[in-house]
């Protein structure tokens, strides 16, 4: 069956008081029934609340899977023919360990269980990490599979799923700091193209406040229902047909913009290896002196920009021009500058028509040109270009030259269709650069949409990605289809909400540059967005610091620290995300040839 009717339970549940969360529970969820709902998600911890400090606090209140609770809820499947998820504490009768668990049953009973693989603050004081994988289930309605909360912080995860065949993620969590639904879950949706059922406690317990929104996302990260605050249920119907709906309305010459269906094909699996390294893990500084062969540049302050400008595809002597006054002013309206970010093809524009006259060797007249600005204006200089390689081929690539003279250069393995029209993917991944500024990786735009290109130079020890970039559109909508979901926004007004590049840079414990043309007439309020992104969590709930929102030109200076003595220096440094990656759940990021069910 493809049409499918999705709800998400919101309720907040009462530490010590087990008997009435689950006839309040009870309730609900017959009532999402009533209504016909085919698959229906309860939060995390449903039953018991989250924030419990110890085992033995606990333990009153843990239960086996299958057990009281779950039969209690089968009467529900059973009768109504549908699927319920239920987050719940699960004791394993074997060993007596408990685990942070949700069990998926359906019209025959119980299908299954996922036991949390990522775990939050409260939940190491008395849970083990799971240890049954990342499963997938057949349904009626799909395939379905499950993350808890922090999980779905770890873009693994979700890919993983993904990868695996699901269809839809039922999500039960406890999220808290930031408005939502989250443009976290959001991006997982639209990274991934599945649906999330993505069901939130709300209220307040032990002095922390939950942040409730749960709803329903669709495969392009557009909210299809949610709710901000209150108990209830959310639900939406959806066409599973849909997703893979890949036709397209022909885009005006000088544009790149994604489509739908693109992002798990056009992974590149085989260059994903470093994913499944866990250099955070330890600090190496302390054993076997292994990083006096590959020592981070030391912390330090850094004033870096982002330059947004539409370059003119007649005429590469004029973008050369114009690049040569951005760097000029730059420099003279901010002496200490040490690093510049052009868009993609700054030098010359798109044009489908003249993309074989336009691309040139590396090194030519615009690395030459570029080069001798590096040197004369003592900056690091970055953009993207069509290159004519020793091949004869077309690659779209990035290239940063010092001011030393040194050139590096990177050629983009994510291309789209917009892109293939012309280029061909580069082989590899780039490798880290050490600057004073810090450990640099070079990507390009598209590159940015695969979580996997930003998670292996982070685990690199990469401080600060650069991306010139030529995107278009403005990302997944909330429950107006004219406007973007800062309208639906329960806490404030956020014109930033949904913003991928922000969730890149946390996420990866990283500075991002992001520098895209400037246009006229865009809302640039998602992929075109032009800014410099930082580490620290849920800031990115707060709009961007420095953000070049308009589509006109103009140019954005910002200070970067990788200093640990300061808040977002540590971050970069830490890499805290990197260091609570499960990687052995990640095979399947790898797996070549991998075809999705």
């Amino acid at each position: 069956m493809k049409k499918v009717i999705a709800a998400a339970i919101q309720y907040e549940p009462a530490m010590y008081a087990n008997q009435v969360n689950l006839e309040d529970l009870y309730s609900l969820t017959e009532k999402a029934a009533l209504n016909g709902a085919n698959i229906i998600v309860l939060p995390e911890m449903a039953t018991t609340g989250y924030g419990w400090s110890n085992r033995w606090e606990l333990a009153p209140y843990v239960e086996t899977i299958p057990g009281a609770t779950t039969d209690l809820f089968a009467r529900i499947t059973r009768q109504y023919g549908c699927y319920i998820v239920i987050g719940m504490a699960e004791v394993d009768p074997a060993t007596g360990i408990f685990y942070n668990s949700a069990a998926l049953l359906g019209p025959y009973g119980l299908i299954g269980s996922y036991r949390k693989t990522h775990l939050f603050i409260s939940d190491p004081r008395w849970a083990a990490v799971g240890n049954l994988g990342l499963p997938v289930w057949d349904t009626n309605f799909g395939r379905i599979g499950i993350a808890i909360c922090m999980d779905m912080e770890f873009p693994e995860v979700a890919r993983v799923l993904a990868l695996k065949g699901a269809e839809i993620i039922a999500f039960p969590c406890n999220w808290l700091g930031e408005t939502c639904p989250s443009a976290l879950w959001m991006t997982r949706a639209m990274e991934n193209e599945v649906y999330i059922v993505a069901a939130n406690r709300w209220g307040r317990e032990r002095g922390v406040e939950f942040s409730g929104g749960s709803c329903v996302i669709d495969p392009q990260g557009n909210v299809l229902s949610y709710q901000g605050s209150g108990n209830g249920v959310i639900g939406a119907e959806f066409d599973l047909t849909k997703k893979s709906d890949k036709s397209i309305n022909p885009l005006p010459l000088g544009k790149i913009q994604t489509l739908p269906g693109e992002y798990l094909q056009r992974r590149r699996p085989e260059l994903y290896r470093q994913l499944m390294c866990f250099g955070h893990l330890w600090r190496p500084e302390m054993f076997f002196g292994l990083d006096r062969y590959n020592p981070l540049p030391p912390g330090r302050e850094s004033l870096i920009g982002v330059v947004q400008f539409e370059a003119d595809s007649s005429s590469r002597d004029h973008n050369l021009f114009r690049i040569k006054q951005w760097v000029a002013q730059a420099k003279h309206e901010h002496p200490e500058l040490q690093l510049l970010v052009f868009p993609e093809l700054a030098n010359t524009g798109l044009d489908l028509n003249r993309m074989d006259e336009l691309a040139e060797p590396v090194p030519g007249i615009t690395t030459t040109f570029i080069s001798h600005l590096a040197i004369e204006y003592a900056l690091y200089l970055a953009w993207g270009m069509a290159e004519r390689g020793e091949d004869g081929q077309i690659y779209l690539t990035a290239v940063l030259v010092g001011p030393d003279g040194r050139m590096y250069t990177y050629r983009k393995v994510h291309l789209l269709a917009e892109d293939q029209i012309w280029a061909r993917p580069g082989s590899t991944l780039p490798l880290p650069i050490d600057t004073p500024i810090g450990r640099i990786g070079l990507l390009l735009g598209t590159d940015l949409l695969f979580p996997e290109a930003v998670r292996c130079l982070a685990t690199q020890g990469v401080d600060l990605v650069l991306a010139p970039s030529a995107l278009t559109g403005s990302g997944p909508v909330g429950l107006d289809p004219n406007q973007n979901l800062e309208v639906c926004s329960v806490k404030k007004n956020d014109p930033y909400h949904w913003c991928i590049w922000r969730i890149r840079a946390w996420e990866n414990s990283v500075f991002l540059a992001v520098a895209n043309p400037a246009s006229r007439g865009e809302v640039r309020r998602g992929l075109n967005l032009s800014g410099i992104f930082g580490p620290v969590p849920y800031e990115r709930c707060e709009p961007c610091r420095e953000v070049l929102e308009k589509a006109a030109e103009g140019l954005l200076v910002a200070s970067i620290s990788t200093s640990r003595a300061n808040r977002e220096g540590y971050k970069v440094r830490a890499k805290d995300n990197l260091r609570r990656r499960n990687t052995s759940l990640y095979r399947e990021l790898v797996i070549i040839d991998h075809v999705r069910p």
